[in-house]
């Protein structure tokens, strides 16, 4: 049995390795210097020192952080139901698919088979698509895989995601003198750690994007610029035939991001902000806030039509969802899920739709 001493060890053996890695991959740079993309990766996703990578609780007071899920299983159960809701809408009587993206410890999903269970639901697969270990707690008829090249296609689906878009790498940008530049990391051999330097923009992707926001922000603004988010949406609208898209998150539409003159990007740890990160990649949470106002563009951009956006209160206290509050201790997760000052304002909810073209 480990003691605090050996945990506290291995703690450091793992930040020092992880640290080497990106020093090394510095060193070796043309520039001396890599994107806060590539770092951000590195963090959360290096296959073995990686935040999501590394066998950890993550979640709920032992964590770092609470998600929907951990404050019960009321938001599992409404989200249940929604989704009978959804597709009772489209009067498909073959198997369809359920695909959770992102789902972490998989405790959502399991939470939505046992209500589709209670209702004697049986024409639906179940998929969980992630990158990370599978939990040994997850339902059996879990389908777990990496990517949606491996799920069949179904003539009708609906996938969703709670906090998935924010944990995907994000390139930052700041305006210096006018001129857009991009964030990177050096390494600073005196001081013996991390710091951020400015750069060219290193990647074109990110210029037709800019051009909509560089003249709004103000000198020394930082901002930030998911493309990966752009990507991941592409790959779903052309994998779906009919379907939903729901997506649950922290963050924002582009009026209110610009309103951020340091950005979003915040660093998180036993439910704490953390400020000094450079000695311990792979021990925090990185993540910064979804631009709303992008996902939508680019859905319909894919073929995916805006049905819902708001906050997670106006979602969730739609008549037909409250149907699931019957006890007391429901109405306790109600409050904590639609608190004005907690999730249910920061969280927004997108539904997005792709339906047969019209021929």
């Amino acid at each position: 049995m480990t003691d605090g001493n050996d945990r506290e060890r291995g703690k450091k053996l793992r930040q020092n390795r992880l640290l080497e890695i990106i020093r090394a991959e510095i060193e070796q740079s043309p520039t001396t210097s890599i994107s806060f993309y590539r770092f951000m990766e590195l963090c959360l996703y290096h296959p073995l020192w990686g935040y999501y990578c590394q066998d950890k609780i993550r979640f709920g007071k032992q964590g770092d952080f609470f998600t929907n899920a951990q404050v019960g299983s009321l938001f599992g159960q409404m989200l249940a139901r929604y989704f009978l809701q959804l597709h009772s809408q489209e009067q498909d009587e073959g198997r369809w698919a359920l695909v959770e993206v992102g789902a972490g410890d998989g405790q959502l999903m399991n939470t939505i088979i046992s209500f589709f269970r209670a209702w004697n639901i049986k024409n639906v697969d179940f998929y969980i698509v992630e990158k990370g270990k599978r939990p040994q707690h997850i339902e059996p008829v879990i389908q777990w895989v990496e990517g949606f090249d491996r799920i069949p296609t179904y003539s009708l689906a609906i996938i969703y995601s709670n906090e998935w878009f924010d944990a995907m790498p994000i390139y930052r940008v700041q305006k210096k003198e006018g001129v857009m530049h991009e964030i990177h990391l050096t390494w600073d051999q005196k001081e013996m750690r991390l710091r951020e330097t400015l750069v060219p923009l290193s990647n074109e992707a990110l210029l037709p994007l800019l051009t909509h926001v560089e003249e709004r922000l103000a000198e020394g603004q930082r901002f930030e610029i998911n493309l990966d988010a752009k990507r991941w949406l592409q790959q779903i609208a052309d994998w779906l035939t009919v379907g939903y898209l729901v997506t649950i998150d922290y963050g924002g539409e582009l009026e209110e991001l610009l309103l951020r003159k340091e950005g979003t990007v915040r660093y998180f740890q036993q439910h704490q902000l953390v400020e000094n990160t450079d000695l311990q990649p792979g021990e925090v949470d990185i993540t910064a806030n979804v631009n709303f106002t992008w996902l939508q563009e680019w859905g319909e951009a894919f073929g995916l039509q805006t049905l819902f956006y708001g906050t997670q209160t106006k979602f969730l206290l739609q008549d037909e969802l409250l149907f699931s509050i019957q006890k007391e201790k429901e109405r306790n997760q109600l409050k904590q899920l639609i608190h004005p000052y907690g999730m249910g304002e920061v969280f927004r909810v997108l539904v997005q739709k792709k339906a047969l073209a019209k021929g």
